[in-house]
């Protein structure tokens, strides 16, 4: 267009065709002005579509609270530093998908990571699948024993409850039995130190107590000495069986005498 202008005089040409030219080249064809004015529509209808769409939330959540509402990627462009970072990157793209707007060329480990993660692997699993199905098996069968012992443990137990009960009866039972023994023989205690005094004496009063814990050692002491002559009897009965079986013993080791001789 600026070469035709530099051609064309500063007055009209007279040639019709000349004219014509340069008027096509100066003014915008039909097609260009539709398609700026089909743009400019759509970019209004965009602008007012988004308007419409924003007065219509009424939640009055932030954006990127309202995206992970509705489960979309709430930072389409990266506004903290570690959106930049690779394991966000991987994350946001793992939840969210191509929608996420992330590159996934960039996702996958280099050789130096791969290398890495596959020595851990030959580190942490060192087991080959066979071998860890076997290991496998094998707990659970060890399991499985743990279990049946349980189970015969807990049922032999629950044969036992009725002996338990009985036991427990019994002990209770011998319990009262010595607490009552141990009351009366307090209380014949009291009597003979009220008797011994001739008069009533207040459980309260020093020679009352003195003269109690005096009976009470002497109780003891008896029963001490009883306790003692019980166990010498004890003895002395085991020392008359054991000699007894030996007794025997040597009889039956004896030879028998010939008569004939």
């Amino acid at each position: 267009m600026n070469f035709l202008h530099k051609l064309a005089p500063t007055r009209k040409l007279r040639h019709p065709c000349f004219n014509q030219i340069l008027w096509n080249s100066t003014t915008p064809s039909k097609n260009v002005t539709d398609v700026l004015v089909s743009e400019e529509l759509d970019e209004a209808k965009a602008v007012r579509e988004a308007d419409i769409e924003r007065k219509r939330n009424k939640s009055r959540l932030y954006p990127d609270h309202y995206a992970i509402y509705h489960n979309e990627n709430p930072y389409t462009t990266p506004v903290y530093a570690y959106h930049d970072s690779l394991r966000y990157k991987r994350r946001t793209y793992g939840k969210f998908g191509q929608s996420s707007g992330v590159d996934p060329s960039v996702l996958w480990p280099t050789k130096e990571e791969l290398a890495d993660i596959l020595e851990y692997d030959e580190l942490a699993h060192p087991l080959s699948v066979h071998e860890m199905l076997d290991k496998v098996k094998t707990k659970k069968a060890d399991e499985r024993s743990r279990r049946l012992l349980r189970e015969k443990d807990v049922a032999a137990k629950v044969a036992k409850i009725d002996q338990w009960k009985k036991d427990f009866h019994d002990k209770v039972r011998r319990k009262s039995e010595e607490v009552a023994a141990a009351k009366e023989r307090k209380d014949r205690l009291v009597e003979e130190i009220r008797q011994y005094f001739g008069y009533k004496i207040d459980p309260r009063d020093d020679r009352f107590k003195e003269m109690l814990a005096k009976k009470e050692k002497e109780a003891k002491k008896l029963s001490k000495t009883e306790k003692q002559k019980a166990r010498d009897l004890k003895l002395l009965a085991e020392a008359q069986v054991q000699a007894t079986a030996a007794e025997d013993t040597v009889v039956e080791d004896e030879e028998p005498v010939d008569k004939s001789k």
